[in-house]
């Protein structure tokens, strides 16, 4: 981690001796945290990750495993086996009744339905036990990969198929939950004395450390982390995921599949609403961009995480660790993925889309000090594009960057709506600055703040503030209001270049927690 050289590697963490049975040293060694006592307080520990301890490039947080299809050479199906063996938590499967499940199977072969084939493939691998996972999963990748479709016979949608699995370390769920416990143990003054037994007797047995839980359980799942990933090629599908304890399980298709319909199939989709001006043509992928994607993720969350979990980042000016700026951030963070993804898939709904937009980039701004003006420039994004195409590889890009590629012509397409530009051929606009000083703006400058003014509008069009009420009427007064809707995927493109840069992000979240 030579990346993170330059900040703190130690952080004081105080640790109540009642912790993980008595013993908290096992504790930080199941988080991956090197640890020993500081001589200054028997219940406070210096605390390092092991990766920044040992020096290793990567923290190894994060890996995927290609188990079939192009590119993985023999399927390695006995690796299921072995992951689930090796999964700490229980993982009986046998979740849906076997004949809801068999139903669900015929249905499927009865129809040659593209998605009921999914649907029982999903259902099969999240229903089966450890025992029978791995001939489920190579059984169900087998029949995926001579699905016909009644309506083409002879055409196989799905020949190249492949499965994977995404795994996080166990660590990183400790991590988070540390995090979260001694922020609880801030606030818990019963908790803090250490009668657990009492305290666990008197709630009915229910769990103690609870603080945040459900703000930040997307590591446990991975739901929240792998969304972003899953629905990169919006409206078209790519891949599906099974969640099991061993990791994730991913059926890669072979090639980007239509995930909308122009036919209503369920009775929501016959009420109004505003959905995408234009059909978006379909990507092209090589048979081995999944694997690529798949595996750039994983490198990417990887050296996020190493960063997000780090407790030495989240130190104040004396090394005391300050868990509320720790989970503030991880809390932060998981807002920006799950927002992307319900970005994602409100490709229907242009309003959610739109406002889902602008509170990703709230999440952004607060993550990277950025501005909303600046997010929004079409120069800026272009700059974005412009590295992510150098450093991306190419197969991994043919999935990750096309909605990264149409996010920066919707900004193109938004500056089109300034109107009486064109109608005056004027290049810029005056208005009234903050100071009453005049201030031009060309039409990159005045797409960020008119798009600004949008954000403000979510609690209602009008400036509050008196310095913004000028630049407000008169952005308004200049474009037409019409924005295209891949403006919503420039949240995605931002939390690409997230994933490319974790050192800016530790600097600026450590600069956080030592101003308390």
């Amino acid at each position: 981690m030579a990346t993170l050289s330059a900040l703190p590697e130690v952080a004081q963490v105080p640790l109540p001796p009642w912790m993980w049975g008595g013993k908290p040293a096992g504790l930080l060694q199941a988080a991956g945290l090197h640890a020993r006592r500081d001589s200054a307080g028997a219940d406070t520990w210096l605390v390092r990750t092991e990766e920044r301890y040992r020096r290793q490039s990567r923290p190894g947080l994060f890996v995927v495993e290609h188990l079939a299809g192009p590119g993985a050479g023999t399927p390695r199906w006995r690796r299921l086996t072995e992951a689930a063996e090796a999964a700490a938590v229980e993982d009986p499967g046998r979740l849906a009744p076997e004949h809801r499940l068999q139903a669900r199977i015929d249905h499927a072969a009865a129809t040659g339905g593209l998605l009921e084939h999914l649907a029982a493939a999903h259902l099969l691998t999240l229903d089966a036990g450890p025992e029978a996972l791995a001939d489920t999963v190579a059984r169900t990748h087998q029949a995926l990969t001579v699905v016909e479709l009644a309506e083409r016979p002879g055409e196989r949608p799905l020949r190249n198929a492949g499965v994977h699995l995404f795994r996080r370390s166990a660590q990183v769920v400790h991590r988070v939950k540390l995090t979260a416990a001694l922020l609880q143990l801030e606030h818990d003054p019963q908790l803090r004395e250490g009668d657990v037994a009492a305290l666990a007797a008197a709630h009915g047995g229910d769990l103690l450390l609870r603080a945040s839980g459900d703000l930040c359980d997307g590591v446990i799942l991975l739901d929240a982390y792998l969304g972003p990933l899953l629905g990169a090629l919006t409206p078209y599908v790519w891949a599906m995921s099974t969640p099991r304890a061993l990791g994730t399980i991913i059926y890669s298709l072979g090639a980007p599949l239509q995930g909308t319909s122009s036919e209503p199939t369920e009775l929501l989709h016959l009420l109004p609403v505003q959905g995408a001006e234009r059909i978006i043509p379909a990507p092209t992928t090589p048979v081995g961009a999944p694997a690529a994607a798949l595996q750039w993720w994983a490198d990417r969350l990887d050296a996020l995480f190493g960063v997000l979990t780090d407790p030495a980042i989240f130190t104040d000016p004396h090394q005391h660790y300050q868990p509320s700026a720790h989970l503030h951030a991880l809390l932060t963070v998981e807002q920006l993925f799950r927002r992307v993804h319900s970005l994602q898939l409100a490709h229907r709904d242009a309003t959610a889309r739109r406002a889902l937009l602008f509170t990703a980039l709230d999440t952004v701004e607060r993550l990277t000090g950025d501005q909303i003006d600046r997010l929004c420039s079409r120069r800026r994004a272009q700059e974005i594009l412009d590295e992510l195409e150098q450093r991306v590889p190419v197969d991994a890009g043919a999935i990750l960057l096309p909605a990264a590629r149409r996010a920066v012509d919707a900004l193109t397409g938004a500056q089109q709506g300034l109107y009486l530009l064109d109608r005056t051929g004027e290049s810029t606009i005056r208005v009234q600055a903050g100071n009453g000083l005049p201030r031009m703006l060309d039409r990159n400058a005045a797409i960020g703040e008119y798009l600004k003014v949008r954000r403000d509008a979510t609690h209602g069009h009008g400036a509050h503030k008196t310095q913004r009420k000028p630049i407000t009427d008169t952005l308004l007064a200049h474009h037409t209001g019409a924005l295209p809707h891949d403006l919503g995927l420039l949240a995605y493109l931002h939390l690409l270049d997230l994933l490319c840069h974790p050192e800016p992000l530790a600097r600026r979240l450590h600069t956080d927690a030592r101003r308390g």
